[in-house]
């Protein structure tokens, strides 16, 4: 009979644990920010959202303009550990014929406040504010020194007063290399100069995306305030915009709407929106329109004194109640005269 082990099954068992834990534990899927219409999220830490289109001039490049599409961000690992990050496609668009070429997908920008920046510098990141502060764009200056142009400067400087960094030479030759951004992170100007004539192109913002919330307003389809139908429909005018700059017209938005206490549910928005005033009381009502798309929330009012219809059951101009009494009086004098009758026969 062979001896018990129980050193042997314990290391077993907790060999077994361990192998089978990766197995038991549910993976934890990252968070990834796409397009999602009017529910599209800004990506956390930068002040873009996907589907947005930023379009720059490039010098010496002939007919073109230099395009930047922002695809989606992600929790992800560029090298030192998980930051938020901002990804992208890089297109040439020609300006006379509006084709595009594309000429890659990259990592524009990614931010971890303990880790730093990693990124190409066409953008950079912002704090809880929405704005870069001291900490990010001395980072952003380091990272796109040392990874982009390791020692070919002798000074470098971060201005945030007004959000540009720039590196120099004195000594060795006049080459410099200067970054320019927006508060809220957008790269408007990149100038590079080089002694040794090397061709490294100027880039300049030419257009941003207006990130505005809707501009509407709605009335009746008749343009009457005074209703007396439950049935009611609405027609809504949003001032046309192409809000993310990809070159159409703004179309995904949703809207609720509120009379009284509660709100509807956010539903996609057409061009007439059927409302039903069924249980609303008579008299003087305000009706409060919001529509959203993915840039923000505005909201309208218009002032509406309603009638409800008449009603189709009973007698018309009697009450319930008056209805409910002349039957139950009616009914009396049935039966009374039926029991005279009853007697009468006997």
């Amino acid at each position: 009979m062979k001896k018990f082990n129980l050193r042997k099954i314990v290391l077993t068992g907790l060999f077994s644990m361990v192998l089978l834990s990766g197995f038991l534990t549910p993976g934890v899927t990252a968070q990834v920010w796409t397009y999602n219409g009017a529910d599209t999220e800004k990506i956390p830490n930068h002040s873009v959202y996907p589907s947005e289109w930023y379009i720059y001039n490039t010098t010496g490049v002939v007919d073109k303009f230099y395009i930047i599409e922002i695809s989606h961000g992600n929790v992800s690992d560029p090298g030192l550990g998980d930051s938020n990050c901002v990804w992208g496609n890089l297109f040439y668009q020609d300006v006379n014929t509006g084709e595009l070429q594309f000429i890659d997908s990259e990592l524009f920008s990614s931010w971890n406040n303990s880790i730093g920046y990693h990124g190409n510098g066409f953008m950079a990141p912002v704090g809880n504010d929405g704005k870069i502060s001291q900490q990010i764009l001395d980072d952003v200056k380091d990272f796109v020194g040392s990874e982009m142009t390791p020692g070919s400067f002798e000074y470098n400087q971060s201005y945030l007063s007004t959000y540009s960094f720039t590196y120099w030479n004195e000594t060795s030759d006049d080459s410099y290399l200067h970054y320019n951004f927006t508060s809220d992170g957008i790269i408007t100007k990149i100038t590079w100069y080089y002694t040794s004539n090397l061709f490294i192109p100027n880039s300049t913002l030419v257009s941003r995306p207006v990130q505005l919330p809707p501009v509407f307003s709605f009335n009746t389809v008749d343009g009457n305030l005074d209703i007396n139908s439950a049935d009611i429909k609405f027609n809504v005018s949003i001032i046309e915009v192409d809000n993310n700059n990809d070159g159409t017209t703004d179309t995904d938005y949703q809207y609720r709407i509120l009379i009284g206490s509660t709100w509807t549910n956010w539903t996609t928005l057409t061009g007439l929106i059927d409302y039903d005033l069924r249980g609303i009381p008579s008299g003087v009502h305000q009706i409060t329109l919001e529509v959203k798309n993915m840039y923000g929330t505005t909201q309208e009012q218009i002032t509406i004194q309603y009638t409800p219809p008449p009603t189709t059951e009973g007698i018309p101009g009697y009450s319930t109640m008056l209805i409910t009494g002349f039957l139950a009086l009616s009914a009396s004098i049935i039966m009374v005269c039926y029991y005279k009758k009853s007697r009468y026969r006997k």
